[in-house]
C-alpha cells in the first residue's frame, strides 16, 4: 500500500491533499468576489499553491490575474486601518517583495482584509461598504503578471508580519462550489 501511494504521489505531482478541498465549506467566512460583477479573473495561485501560498498563515491567499487598472471592491463593510504605498517600483523580480502597495480593511467581526497590488481610491480611517471600490490593481511589489492578491486574515494581530498570522479559508458567494481554485477562470458575480 504505501508503495502504492508513493506511486501514486509520484504520478499526480502531489505530497498532500489541500485542505481547502476537503473541509466542510459551510464553516468558511462568506464574503463577496473583490472585483466587480462581471469581472473576468484566472486564479494564478490559490490556497496551499504551487509556488507560494503554503507557508504557515498564509494558506488561504489567493492570486486574481486580471489587468492592471481592474476596480477592487471591499469584500465587507469595514474600517480601513491601514494604507501602506512606498511607491518605489514592482515587476517580476524579488527585488520589489517589499515594495506591494496594499489596503487593510477591518470588519465588524475582527477580522481583516488585505487587497495587494493595488493603488488605493480610498483614505486611512475611512468606514467603507460592501461592494465600494476602493482601489485600482497596479504595478507594484513582486509580480510577475497584473493580480489582485486577496486574503483575510483572523484578527490585527494575527496579520503577514506577525509570527500568529493566520489567514482564514473564505466561501466567495456566486461562483461555482464557493471555492476559486488554483488554475481556474471565472467571472465576477
Amino acid at each position: 500500500m504505501k508503495l502504492l501511494y508513493s506511486a501514486l504521489i509520484l504520478l499526480t505531482g502531489c505530497s498532500t491533499v489541500n485542505p481547502y478541498l476537503n473541509t466542510d465549506s459551510s464553516a468558511y467566512k462568506k464574503i463577496s468576489i473583490p472585483l466587480n460583477s462581471g469581472t473576468a479573473f484566472f486564479v494564478s495561485q490559490g490556497t496551499f499553491g504551487k509556488a507560494s501560498h503554503s507557508e504557515p498563515g498564509n494558506e488561504y491567499s489567493w492570486d486574481f490575474d486580471v489587468p492592471f487598472g481592474s476596480d477592487v471592491i471591499s469584500v465587507e463593510d469595514g474600517k480601513v486601518i491601514e494604507i501602506w504605498a512606498p511607491n518605489k517600483g514592482g515587476g517580476c523580480n524579488s527585488k520589489y517583495s517589499e515594495l506591494a502597495h496594499n489596503i487593510k480593511i477591518k470588519s465588524s467581526d475582527g477580522t481583516v482584509a488585505q487587497y495587494v497590488h493595488v493603488e488605493a481610491i480610498i483614505k486611512q480611517n475611512q468606514n467603507v461598504k460592501r461592494g465600494q471600490v476602493i482601489a485600482r490593481t497596479a504595478n507594484n511589489g513582486f509580480l510577475c503578471r497584473p493580480q489582485l492578491h486577496f486574503g483575510i486574515y483572523n484578527s490585527e494581530s494575527e496579520l503577514y508580519r506577525s509570527p500568529t498570522r493566520k489567514t482564514l479559508p473564505l466561501y466567495f458567494e456566486g461562483i461555482e462550489n464557493g471555492l476559486a481554485l488554483e488554475g481556474h477562470s471565472y467571472i465576477a458575480p
